[in-house]
């Protein structure tokens, strides 16, 4: 089977990283969903300040699709952490 890449010219030329899928269980028994986005760059050894991105509104919601906002912040040297928290329409 074929694989199609639409941003193949993106994807040779920068490091895109997937975000990881982490979940909670809140106060109301309800799960609540975040994603964590590692460094481009990442090293273990060592330490990487954080943004933790808000949500966008009621109308909004945050994925793991890819975000150029999310990469580039990554790219920077930063960890992102965002949640989709309760009452939005996603």
């Amino acid at each position: 089977m074929a694989v199609m890449s639409i941003n193949r010219f993106l994807s040779e030329e920068l490091i895109l990283v997937p975000p990881k899928l982490i979940s909670h269980v809140g106060s109301s028994g309800d799960l609540i969903y975040g994603y964590l986005q590692k460094p481009s760059e990442f090293d273990e050894t060592r330490t990487y300040p954080m943004i933790k991105l808000a949500h966008g509104g009621p109308y909004t919601c945050r994925t793991s699709w890819f975000a150029a906002d999310i990469q580039a912040i990554a790219a920077a040297g930063y960890f992102t952490f965002y949640i989709n928290p309760r009452g939005s329409e996603s």
